[in-house]
């Protein structure tokens, strides 16, 4: 939920921000008489026969759209706050005593109304202005900078996405307080969170160079409204946990429990952020039965608990020291490999298909670390799980040889399913000389995987 791509934070261009002219004029709220509610009506022909949906906060609001794309919806509002519009598919700030018209022209959603529909047209075109500002899509140039250059750029970039903001608050001299308040703290805190991310692997980073942490709070329930808060967050306590430079996975996220615990006095937020933390060292095979009693007594909600404990139960046959799932997989002359073949050796296997840009990119650290450990007590092979054309295509494309199999039936084979489980490409899977698992998340070749097989002593 909290994940933003590099991509959408980053691909921008100089150039003026428009708006969407309104249908309505703005209209003050002394002249409505206070009701602690807001209407929202529109009419999109695609939604029609099917249901309005509203989520605000634990309560969900909905009427029926007619046959012609009509809905009307009253719905109880004390505050101004985000809400989420299901059909939508995202968040819509509303104010008390407002209306809010919807409409949808050229694939993209028109509000009309009051204040509202004003800062919803802000949003909406929010990715306009991305996208029209572009610095530069390439992530590894971005966080290479050195650390002082580097907050620099942040800092840069904050002013940057505020410069919308002005401009509406220039045109809207009433503009409710509360959105630019929350504008800016989303503003603020989207950029923090880039600053949590940040790590130099060419020189230490200083201790001032954490002094933004001076500049924000751990404990405003008010922003888990918005993603880029909880985005912060969870990449705080990953940031927090990165300084200590834990090697073992289990004593990374011990150490994860522990930030959340010291940092988070609220059930609200420390109940997201051990969710999105748990659900990631989970998927990563970075957990054990300790851990998930340890997550339980932090996390009161019941629903958070059940997801990480199914997840959990569902990938345990895959922890270390589990006995390796048995396989078949098909060289390029349609020779047949089995676990069975590599007994008495470390194995390491990179799962990977035809159009996974990151599995493609390792390829050159890959080849390097199959001729560093060229006769020692490890083999390194390559499964793909693509179909056998493309796979052959690829192996060719990229000058791949030795080491190379795919997975029969890719997909739906018996590998993936004892092995990915839900995840994705890449995967990467070291298994001992008994055919017992090290590690079936594996680090990436660029990344420490070196770093693990030297310490293995082969």
């Amino acid at each position: 939920m909290f994940l933003l791509s590099f991509a959408e934070k980053k691909k921008m261009k100089a150039k003026l921000f428009t708006y969407i002219p309104l249908i309505f004029a703005l209209i003050s709220c002394s002249q409505n008489p206070a009701r602690n509610s807001i209407i929202i009506e529109g009419q999109i022909p695609e939604f029609a026969s099917e249901e309005f949906q509203i989520n605000l906060n634990d309560s969900i609001f909905k009427t029926v759209v007619d046959n012609h794309g009509k809905f009307h919806l009253d719905i109880p509002l004390d505050k101004p706050q985000y809400v989420y519009a299901k059909g939508l598919d995202r968040k819509i700030f509303l104010i008390p005593n407002d209306s809010l018209f919807i409409e949808k022209q050229d694939n993209k959603y028109i509000f009309s109304g009051n204040q509202s529909a004003i800062i919803n047209n802000y949003y909406s075109d929010w990715k306009i202005y991305l996208y029209a500002v572009a610095d530069t899509s390439d992530s590894k140039k971005y966080y290479n900078q050195k650390p002082y250059d580097f907050l620099n750029s942040v800092k840069k970039w904050i002013k940057i996405w505020e410069k919308p903001l002005y401009e509406l608050q220039e045109n809207y001299p009433d503009l409710n307080r509360d959105f630019i308040a929350f504008e800016k703290a989303r503003i603020k805190y989207r950029m923090y969170g880039d600053l949590n991310d940040y790590k130099n692997n060419n020189q230490e980073i200083p201790d001032d160079f954490y002094q933004y942490l001076n500049d924000v709070d751990l404990n405003d329930t008010s922003l888990m409204q918005f993603d880029e808060y909880g985005y912060f967050l969870s990449s705080y306590v990953f940031m927090q946990a990165n300084r200590f430079k834990i090697r073992d996975k289990i004593n990374e996220t011990s150490k994860m429990l522990d930030i959340i615990q010291e940092s988070f006095k609220y059930e609200l937020i420390s109940n997201e952020v051990s969710k999105e933390i748990m659900r990631l060292q989970t998927s990563r095979l970075s957990i054990n039965d300790t851990l998930i009693d340890r997550f339980k007594n932090i996390c009161t909600n019941i629903k958070y608990v059940k997801e990480i404990e199914d997840n959990y139960h569902y990938l345990k046959p895959l922890l270390k020291g589990n006995k390796a799932p048995d396989f078949e997989l098909l060289g390029i002359n349609e020779e047949k490999i089995t676990l069975e073949d590599f007994k008495g050796k470390y194995l390491f296997i990179d799962v990977w298909s035809t159009t996974c840009a990151p599995c493609i990119r390792e390829f050159p650290v890959m080849e390097e670390l199959k001729q560093e450990f060229k006769g020692e007590n490890i083999t390194i092979i390559a499964a793909c799980i693509s179909d056998e054309p493309a796979w052959k295509i690829a192996l060719t494309n990229h000058g791949l040889t030795k080491g190379q199999y795919r997975v029969e039936n890719g997909w739906n084979s018996e590998f993936r399913n004892d092995y990915l489980k839900s995840s994705g490409v890449p995967v990467y899977i070291l298994i001992d000389p008994h055919g017992l698992i090290i590690d079936a998340r594996a680090p990436k070749p660029s990344e420490n995987l070196r770093e693990l097989i030297h310490s293995l002593n082969i």
